[in-house]
């Protein structure tokens, strides 16, 4: 069978690019398929990886291109050598610049797998180059939506693109979401780009006409502190609670009742998939493709103007006050996320193995 290895930036982060790539990972060790991780950072996955997968870990984070990138690149090329992998997957373009040189004259098919918006601005010259070398040195990019896709084509005239959603693997066992339980959820890194602080604002609109809700963030990051301290100035600290990041998310779905996304910039959110196996309808800024495909407004969701508080607020207002327009969503959230199921999608996957 075929050997292959993900590429990443640290297999211990608690994100979704994480979760996403360890599931697909698992999915195909399970068919057979022998597969490695190579950590740029360390060897600890927050989410359970199989057995039969090994890990490869540089523990080179945090790195600098000065100093760090030709011995960042050998290892990739030894472990790559000493492996004999058929593919290597690429997990964000950031670390293209890596695979790009690392794999030059070896007969390896390489593959980008951008789980980032096609306009995200974050590191932007690194992820610029990286995207310049993907069109040109890789067998195959992967976006994840279509809309995604069509932006890579009109910018690289490449035919080498195809998109492949995010699977989700976590499903509700006994319980689903319901509007009693009077939860509003946010689940995810407590940075910037997230946009927790608009939705703490939000909440405290929200806070004064439903005092038997409370809100519940669902994280760890660096602005843990200055969230916090927003809450307490907006005074809803005693309806706001902070929990640290957990891999036992799904308690904290089938405990909830309305998923928020007040994100700045996403991919194709593997929360919100998540979620929505979970009956949780979902309030979201209108800020990627990704975010667009999920959420269908007025359908299992409401669709806001991207930092339009005001729009958020009426969504999560009409919500918490109407119950059964409430589960008319909730449905209709659970009926959506069946296509993001794992055997459809890996069934893409390996069609380009």
């Amino acid at each position: 069978m075929k050997k292959i290895g993900f590429f990443i930036m640290n297999i211990e982060s608690a994100g979704g690019t994480e979760r996403v790539s360890i599931n697909v990972a698992n999915a195909l060790a399970k068919q057979g398929y022998d597969v490695s991780f190579i950590s740029i950072g360390g060897n600890k996955p927050f989410f359970q990886v199989d057995e039969k997968i090994n890990i490869y870990a540089m523990n080179k984070l945090p790195y600098s291109l000065k100093k760090d990138y030709f011995s960042i690149t050998k290892k990739l090329r030894e472990l790559v050598k000493e492996l004999q992998l058929d593919t290597l997957i690429v997990v964000d373009g950031a670390i293209m610049l890596f695979s790009a040189l690392a794999l030059v004259n070896l007969h390896v098919k390489h593959i980008l797998w951008e789980h980032y918006s096609f306009n995200f601005t974050g590191n932007r010259l690194v992820r610029t180059l990286g995207k310049y070398l993907a069109s040109t040195r890789c067998d195959r990019v992967v976006t994840l939506t279509e809309s995604e896709k069509t932006l890579w084509q009109e910018k690289f005239k490449t035919n080498n693109i195809i998109s492949i959603a995010n699977p989700n693997t976590l499903l509700p066992k006994n319980k689903l979401a319901k509007w009693e339980n009077k939860t509003l959820l946010s689940v995810g890194h407590l940075f910037s780009y997230k946009g927790f602080d608009y939705l703490l604002k939000a909440w405290h609109f929200l806070s004064k006409n439903h005092p038997d809700w409370n809100l519940k963030i669902v994280g760890s990051g660096e602005e843990e502190e200055n969230l916090k301290n927003l809450a307490k100035a907006l005074d809803i600290e005693d309806s706001v609670n902070f929990i640290p990041r957990t891999n036992d998310v799904a308690f904290y779905y089938e405990s909830s009742s309305i998923y928020c996304l007040p994100s700045q910039t996403e991919g194709l959110p593997l929360v919100v998939i998540e979620a929505m196996a979970f009956g949780l309808p979902i309030v979201a800024f209108n800020c990627s493709p990704g975010v667009k495909q999920l959420v269908e407004h007025k359908e299992n969701g409401f669709l806001c103007e991207k930092n339009n508080i005001e729009e958020m607020v009426n969504g999560l207002d009409l919500l918490m006050n109407n119950p059964e327009f409430y589960q008319q969503m909730s449905d209709k959230s659970r009926l959506m996320s069946k296509d993001y199921g794992i055997e459809k999608i890996i069934e893409e996957w390996k069609a380009i193995l």
